[in-house]
């Protein structure tokens, strides 16, 4: 497992010539799938600022590796909803689906080859990430267990 703490700041490097193509800034999360369906970069070296998550290679505890340039691309019509609701996930509240306050996000636990939530770690604990139902501007809900 990885933490999205451990992934933020790693460099994204070129499989196809070994450059670097620009710096984690963040995940973009798929609630309805459980998964990281993105990562959001900064200091890119042109083309888009997200790698969608099947066109990573690896994920590494140094560095993230894609097939190259031609991976970068800008939010899509399918991205575009998920990459305004990610931004800044690490310390929005935590809601349940009945409306109760359970903490704020302090990271999130994933699996580096599929990209599938393990959990939200919260001020309240640890929340399995099949429970994300969806994340807003306000909070992330979660489905009461």
């Amino acid at each position: 497992m990885m933490l999205l703490s451990e992934v933020s700041g790693l460099t994204v490097m070129s499989r196809a010539d070994a450059t670097t193509l620009g710096t984690v800034d963040g995940i973009v999360i798929d609630p309805a799938a459980s998964k990281v369906a993105a990562l959001r970069l900064a200091r890119t070296s042109g083309g888009g600022k997200f790698l969608a998550w099947p066109d990573i290679h690896a994920v590494g505890p140094d560095a993230v590796m894609a097939p190259g340039r031609g991976a970068l691309r800008d939010a899509d019509d399918a991205l575009a909803p998920l990459t305004v609701a990610s931004r800044d996930l690490l310390g929005k509240r935590v809601l349940t689906d009945h409306g109760e306050e359970t903490g704020t996000v302090q990271d999130i636990d994933f699996d580096p080859r599929t990209g599938s939530l393990s959990a939200l770690l919260t001020t309240g604990g640890s929340i399995p990430g099949t429970h994300l139902i969806g994340i807003g501007s306000y909070a992330a809900v979660v489905r009461t267990p």
